[in-house]
């Protein structure tokens, strides 16, 4: 056992004082990326994706959707869920949905119903004649 012990204790010794093989400086690739700054992803109108900015046609700023806007919940599972932003004066909705590439603008027809001539928007009473998309306060339908 004392030899055992001897001869494990000889080999650490003589494996610490292996010299690391050393490669000179320029013979190493560096790649230099330069870092990106925090807040500088903004979108065409300078609003902050990153910071949950986006552009609302409606209000003309940058708004967060989730903080001024209604959510619709999505009928069909594991869907999206939408926002819905109200002009001021209430005659006009734009719907951030991505069903669409663009936010939609929708204007009030009577009272409790929105469209674009396409896409309807109507406080949630009757949606028998058209296929639901997302339900909430309102209900997004798409005519059929």
């Amino acid at each position: 056992m004392k030899k055992f012990a001897l001869l494990l204790s000889l080999w650490l010794i003589w494996s610490c004082n292996q010299k690391a093989e050393t490669v000179a400086p320029e013979t190493i690739e560096t790649k230099t990326v330069a870092p990106k700054a925090v807040g500088s992803d903004e979108d065409s109108h300078g609003c902050k994706t990153s910071a949950g900015y986006t552009w609302s046609a409606l209000r003309e700023k940058c708004v967060r959707i989730f903080e001024v806007g209604m959510r619709l919940d999505p009928v069909e599972p594991n869907g999206m869920s939408a926002f819905v932003v109200m002009d001021a004066s209430a005659k006009r909705a734009e719907l951030f949905t991505l069903l669409e590439k663009k936010p939609l603008i929708l204007t009030r027809l009577s009272t409790g119903k929105y469209t674009n001539g396409d896409w309807e928007l109507q406080l949630q009473t009757q949606h028998k004649l058209a296929k639901l998309i997302y339900k909430g306060k309102v209900v997004f339908i798409q005519p059929e």
